[in-house]
């Protein structure tokens, strides 16, 4: 019995002496807290104030220093990338001028021609007939203008004569005034007979052009397309026969955005690359810019001309162009990572690294790549510039290292949160 309340004696006390203890330590807590120099909060505040700290730092307490990159005066090249569609440079559908039945046809689809060679032939018997009869009416002409010529002359003769015997008083005056009647007619006669000739040699220079036009010519050498008809058929001059395409060069349509028409000009340089050709890359240069834009895309038609001598290039492929906008060949130029952008002014800026730390500077810039950046004021060639957005001198957080560290080692009055 004594054993046992003994025992519950002990038990009451060590409970009784654990719970003083727990209300002293949490006296003792606040205290430090009021104070604000608990030594938790010192052990912080050295690390922000030590090699991670200071203005800007980035120590083992806040974090490895981030990347930097250095400001240089290199190249700097934009780019745009577009796709459009393979087509022949220059092509043709051969028509005839005139009609009849095509006689004979030489070339078929993918025929090699050459300039000059003929394609086909429209048969032209009647044209042939006509062309004789031409001539027959051109020998009458003639004839026409040679009898009107010698009747013209006796005229000349006879009124000659007529003055002088009429200054004699040999012949009245009508009768001397019927010879120069008579003159007049003649040569009245002899224009008209010239006239004729002329009509009959024009009649048969249209014949002979109409002849000459029923055998069809290459106009350039290339590689026949696409073919129409067949001998035997009746053409006239709306009917397609073969097309004709120039292979030795080819084009690219692309629909340039109206903001990148001002950075292109006439003969620029330009790569071509095509899904059938996946190692290959086409040199070509910009042949044509139309002059107005398209309402409904906002975009205008930049046609590349490529050469294409080995043929490698078909119509109809798909080709993506890129285009050379924009080059200098020296700028001050940055990663573009490194540049930033202000949330409220929209402004540019960078993060120079000084011995302080990193340091904010407005920028101006120009050509903007995916990977770099020029800059066109605020900066100098061999300035260090942090990669990415870090914070800069007179921010609360004064870099990832000597901000949390800083923030770490004072805490507000009633101790940490």
């Amino acid at each position: 019995m004594n054993k046992s309340i003994t025992t519950k004696s002990a038990a009451a006390l060590l409970a009784a002496a654990l719970l003083i203890t727990g209300c002293a330590k949490k006296d003792g807590k606040d205290a430090a807290g009021a104070e604000g120099k608990a030594p938790g909060a010192a052990a912080g505040m050295q690390a922000g104030r030590g090699a991670g700290g200071g203005r800007g730092g980035f120590g083992p307490a806040g974090g490895s220093a981030p990347k930097t990159a250095v400001a240089e005066m290199k190249p700097i090249t934009l780019v745009r990338e577009y796709v459009g569609e393979v087509t022949p440079a220059y092509s043709v559908d051969l028509r005839s001028t005139t009609s009849g039945w095509m006689k004979s046809i030489s070339v078929d689809i993918g025929s090699r021609v050459t300039k000059g060679q003929p394609i086909c032939v429209i048969d032209h018997d009647d044209l042939q007939a006509q062309a004789e009869q031409s001539k027959a009416s051109i020998a009458s002409a003639e004839a026409s203008v040679a009898r009107a010529q010698a009747e013209l002359q006796q005229a000349h003769n006879e009124n000659e004569r007529a003055k002088a015997l009429y200054s004699k008083g040999i012949i009245s005056k009508n009768e001397l005034e019927d010879a120069e009647t008579t003159k007049k007619q003649m040569q009245a006669s002899l224009d008209a007979a010239k006239a004729q000739l002329a009509q009959s040699k024009a009649a048969l220079k249209a014949i002979e052009i109409k002849l000459r036009d029923t055998t069809i010519l290459a106009p350039f050498s290339g590689i026949v397309a696409e073919r129409f008809i067949d001998a035997g058929a009746y053409v006239s001059p709306s009917t397609s026969i073969v097309t004709i395409i120039d292979d030795s060069a080819v084009k690219v349509v692309v629909n340039v955005i109206e903001d990148d028409l001002p950075k292109i000009r006439t003969g620029a340089a330009a790569d071509v690359a095509t899904d059938a050709w996946p190692d290959r890359k086409f040199a070509g240069r910009v042949l044509r810019i139309s002059p107005s834009v398209a309402a409904n895309s906002r975009t205008a038609a930049v046609e590349i001309l490529i050469p294409n001598s080995g043929g490698a290039l078909k119509s109809g492929m798909m080709a993506r162009v890129s285009l050379i906008a924009s080059r200098k060949p020296s700028a001050l130029v940055i990663p573009e990572a490194a540049l930033n952008t202000d949330p409220a002014s929209g402004g540019k800026y960078v993060n120079v690294m000084g011995k302080d730390g990193p340091e904010r500077r407005d920028v101006g810039v120009g050509i903007e790549t995916s990977a770099e950046i020029e800059i066109t004021h605020g900066l100098s060639a061999g300035d260090k510039v942090a990669i990415g957005s870090v914070s800069s001198n007179g921010d609360s957080g004064r870099g990832p290292g000597g901000g949390a560290a800083g923030g770490a080692g004072r805490q507000p009055k009633g101790g940490a949160k």
